[in-house]
């Protein structure tokens, strides 16, 4: 592709696509354009690596409080790799270039066991606004799920 085209500069956006790749649209081209957008795919989901599915995931998730409730993700993993990290991703929310929504918020793992994790969710909205969320699991090799599952978090 020719860098006339390819460049997305100001007025331009990155997406974290639920499947792990990342959408590039938008610039400022003083051409016609061919390509208002592209998608990267990292290479991380093409080196061969397995990644874990997630089989089920909470709808919906209540902040922690007193009496915290655990999540159950299902997911399945081939041995030996296992879960290392489980993160919500805020969706994107961009405009001119910058995503002032944009977090990602580790949960705490409290069990773990073949094909299931259990989690809590944040404490409260400094870190984790109420709204939807992307869930991922990430392996012993960082190596994210298949796909995010949507969770609202409230």
């Amino acid at each position: 592709m020719d860098d006339a085209y390819s460049s997305h500069g100001y007025h331009s956006t990155a997406v974290l696509l639920p499947d792990g790749r990342v959408l590039s649209a938008g610039g400022e081209s003083t051409v016609d354009r061919l390509w208002d957008y592209e998608i990267y795919k990292p290479p991380y989901l093409t080196t061969g690596k397995t990644q874990p599915v997630i089989t089920s995931a909470p709808a919906s998730m209540q902040y922690y409080s007193a009496n915290p409730v655990e999540y159950t993700v299902n997911f399945t993993l081939p041995s030996p790799r296992t879960i290392q990290r489980v993160v919500l991703m805020r969706p994107c929310s961009t405009t001119h270039h910058s995503d002032f929504d944009q977090r990602l918020v580790r949960l705490n793992v409290t069990t773990q066991g073949a094909g299931f994790v259990k989690v809590h969710a944040p404490v409260n909205s400094a870190r984790a606004p109420r709204g939807w969320y992307m869930l991922f699991l990430l392996t012993d090799e960082n190596i994210p799920s298949t796909k995010g599952e949507f969770v609202f978090l409230q």
